[in-house]
C-alpha cells in the first residue's frame, strides 16, 4: 500500500470513493481538476492510499494552516477522511492518520484537527485509538 498526493489520473476514483463517505452524497463538482489546483495552491493535499494492483482505497485531506499566534507554528486541518467499505477495519485508517501526522509533523505543525460527526462514536473512539484527544468543543456554520 502506498500513500500519496492524488495523481491527476485518478482523480475521477477519488471522487467516486467520496460517494462512500457516511452522509449524503453531493454532487460531483464540475472541474476537480481546477479545484485540485486550488487545494495546492493553498498549502494542501489530498492524499491517496493505493494497493498494490493500483486501485484507489482511501484519501484524507489536509490544510496546512498558517498561524499568528503560538510562536508562529502553523496548525493541520484534516478533512474527507475515506477508506473504502471493503478495506475498513484492515488498518488502512490508522495508515492514512499515521500519514496526516507525520505530515503535519514535517511542516511544523504544533497541532492537527479534525472534526467527526457528533453521533459517530465509532468513528470518535477510532480517532482517540490513532491518538486524537475528544477535548475540544467543535462549531460550524453549513453555509449551504
Amino acid at each position: 500500500m502506498k500513500i500519496l498526493p492524488v495523481p491527476e489520473e485518478q482523480l475521477s476514483e477519488l471522487l467516486q470513493l467520496y460517494n462512500e463517505y457516511d452522509r449524503p452524497n453531493f454532487p460531483t463538482p464540475p472541474d476537480g481538476f481546477t479545484i485540485l489546483k486550488q487545494i495546492r495552491s493553498q498549502n494542501g493535499e489530498v492524499f491517496v492510499a493505493i494497493d498494490e494492483a493500483g486501485v484507489l482505497c482511501g484519501t484524507y485531506s489536509i490544510i496546512i494552516c498558517a498561524n499568528l499566534n503560538h510562536g508562529g507554528e502553523p496548525f493541520a486541518v484534516i478533512e474527507n477522511v475515506i477508506v473504502t467499505r471493503l478495506r475498513r477495519r484492515t488498518g488502512l485508517g490508522r495508515m492514512l492518520m499515521a500519514h496526516a501526522r507525520e505530515n503535519a509533523i514535517k511542516h511544523g505543525c504544533y497541532k492537527l484537527l479534525l472534526q467527526s460527526g457528533a453521533y459517530q462514536t465509532g468513528n470518535h473512539q477510532f480517532y482517540e485509538s490513532c491518538g486524537f484527544a475528544n477535548e475540544k468543543c467543535g462549531f460550524q456554520i453549513r453555509l449551504n
